[in-house]
């Protein structure tokens, strides 16, 4: 009859406080991960807020202020808004020091059009089928086409200084 102390598996021959202490090794690093994971949602949003503050500003000038379509003067507006969310994720969000601006650049750019098709398809839709407030129906259809679209999408264009790797850094 075999006793615990014949045990085949390899952790049987690790004394237990090395088990427990690898344990708990991994539940801090999965801890750790996941707070700077929030850090980064919360830096994130604070860079997608003021952007979005760009926007509406912008588009609450060129309609309220210059009497400029709702519809011609979203493009501009979200254009300025998409600029500052770019240089804003990269450099503050993900602290991403990489000069890698071009490649990061168009792949942002991408997801960005993809991003604008749907606010402006979206903006024009309610515009023209309700008479709903414009600054409102900004807020709920660019709240919606961010957290649905853009920052799934956008997450994978930057990473943050703690999961690069050092031939990454490049």
């Amino acid at each position: 009859m075999e006793g615990p102390s014949t045990a085949t598996s390899a952790n049987a021959q690790r004394p237990v406080s090395e088990c427990a202490e690898a344990a708990a090794s991994a539940r801090l690093r999965g801890a750790t991960a996941r707070l700077a994971a929030r850090w980064i949602a919360l830096r994130s949003l604070l860079v997608g807020s003021l952007a979005t503050l760009f926007d509406v500003g912008t588009l609450t000038l060129l309609v309220h202020g210059l009497r400029v379509d709702p519809r011609l003067a979203s493009l501009p507006a979200l254009s300025l808004g998409v600029g500052l969310q770019f240089v804003g994720n990269k450099l503050f969000a993900f602290q991403d020091r990489r000069p890698n601006w071009g490649r990061q650049g168009a792949q942002f750019l991408a997801v960005e059009v993809l991003g604008v098709g749907c606010n402006l398809g979206l903006f024009h839709l309610a515009v023209s089928l309700t008479a709903l407030p414009i600054i409102p129906l900004r807020l709920v259809i660019t709240s919606a086409v961010y957290f649905g679209i853009c920052l799934p999408l956008g997450a994978k264009i930057f990473r943050a200084p703690s999961a690069l790797g050092r031939d990454s850094l490049a």
